[in-house]
């Protein structure tokens, strides 16, 4: 029995991703961007291409994952430049479903919020901020951000 259990929850475990969808009506056209496993895949016109590779909570923009080749560095709720943890080199501050500039908590610092699998620009949860869609666990909202940052 214990096998059992252990198996199905592994099985649940990696078989989970964080999606991003252009609208909230979360149809498979509508995917932009896709996490698997240890890569962030961006969905176009032409198929899936991999974009960025996880490694450690360390983000990289090349699979060979030099530290040449670090994009971010997230630690606890904070995305950082690069391959540091510096207070000095924090660019966006995910807290309370919002994700901020820096290490801000300011409204008018914040870039997104996150709220029941919709993302809304700003410090809004209006249907007119309404920017895209996303499926994950709430525990996992910094990938979903990691996702929708430019690279």
């Amino acid at each position: 029995m214990r096998i059992f259990i252990l198996f199905f929850t592994l099985l649940a475990f990696s078989s989970f991703g964080q999606k991003v969808y252009l609208s909230d009506r979360k149809f498979s056209n509508d995917l932009v961007w896709e996490r698997e496993q240890q890569t962030i895949y961006r969905n176009g016109p032409t198929g899936r291409i991999e974009v960025l590779f996880i490694k450690n909570d360390v983000v990289y923009l090349k699979e060979r994952m030099f530290f040449t080749d670090v994009k971010y560095t997230i630690s606890g709720n904070k995305i950082y430049r690069g391959n540091s943890t510096s207070t000095f080199d924090v660019l966006f501050t995910l807290l309370d479903g919002k994700l901020y500039i820096g290490d801000s908590r300011s409204s008018m610092d914040c870039l997104y919020t996150f709220k029941n699998g919709v993302i809304y620009r700003g410090d809004s949860t209006s249907t007119f901020d309404k920017f895209m869609a996303y499926d994950s666990d709430e525990s996992m909202l910094i990938w979903v951000a990691v996702m929708i940052l430019p690279y």
